[in-house]
């Protein structure tokens, strides 16, 4: 049975009180399939510093990416999401699977921190949030990007996190995604 058919099945199944069909959305089924992904990097920047977090989507998959997270603790950030950064290098960003049951397929998606960036890359998408510290009052803020995209196979991509406060910026950024393809 194909991997098609698994997930016809899925969605065919009838819930044994009523008779109706138990339905599962897609998200759902891809993290049971095995192909659903996610990356997370925490990171403290420095004031007028730039965080930049690479990716090279896998050379067969389409990447459906379903949430792009920030959060900071004490500053205001500038997250940008760029298409086609030109970038090499960079300390490997380990790529999690969220079907922790049955054996782990691995992403042939790869990210990367801190990679050498020759070309910023077209902006896709910009999202600012800002976090304060008043006193012993430490504010932080916490934000989502639920807009769908679909990357391309073999390309790459990036986040670049902008430090705009005059203080350390603690930052989390973290994305799910899910593959869909041959590769």
């Amino acid at each position: 049975m194909g991997r098609n058919d698994r997930f016809l099945a899925r969605m065919m199944q009838r819930d044994v009180v009523t008779g109706s069909n138990i339905t599962v959305d897609t998200n759902h089924a891809q993290v049971h399939e095995g192909n659903a992904y996610s990356f997370y990097v925490k990171a403290a920047i420095a004031p007028g510093e730039t965080l930049f977090v690479g990716m090279q989507t896998a050379p067969k998959n389409y990447l459906h990416v379903q949430r792009i997270g920030l959060s900071l603790l004490a500053a205001v950030g500038t997250l940008y999401l760029v298409e086609e950064p030109v970038y090499t290098g960079g300390t490997a960003v380990p790529v999690h699977n969220h079907n922790r049951v049955r054996p782990m397929k691995e992403s042939s998606t790869v990210i990367v921190l801190n990679p050498t960036v020759t070309e910023a890359g077209n902006n896709l998408m910009c999202i600012t949030l800002d976090g304060g510290k008043q006193g012993q009052i430490t504010t932080g803020s916490v934000g989502s990007i639920a807009d769908e995209y679909v990357f391309s196979p073999n390309m790459k991509y990036g986040w670049r996190l902008l430090n705009d406060n005059g203080s350390t910026l603690n930052a989390v950024v973290n994305m799910f995604w899910y593959d869909e393809g041959a590769g």
